[in-house]
């Protein structure tokens, strides 16, 4: 399944120190409808890049909408801009 093929190329630290490949997979789980396991993606990438949460200051970028009322979203977003990638 997809899900068996994200967690499969799930990359450790001593590959992907700054956790890049994680906001990748979170969209991929935006898309299976599988909003827990994004916002868990998204919120590993921060750990490792505090300043790249989704600025909700801009337009949200399409695959984050569905995200938007999720009870956690708040943890992943911010409303003052980081200068991150936060789409």
């Amino acid at each position: 399944s997809a899900r068996s093929v994200l967690l499969a190329a799930r990359a450790g630290q001593d590959i992907d120190p700054n956790r890049i490949v994680a906001p990748h997979e979170a969209v991929a789980r935006v898309i299976l409808g599988d909003y827990d396991g994004a916002i868990e993606r998204w919120k590993h990438y921060i750990l490792a890049n505090p300043t790249h949460k989704i600025d909700l200051s801009r337009d949200l970028h399409w695959w984050w909408r569905p995200l938007r009322d999720h009870p956690e979203f708040k943890d992943v977003a911010t409303t003052e801009p980081l200068g991150g990638h936060g789409h």
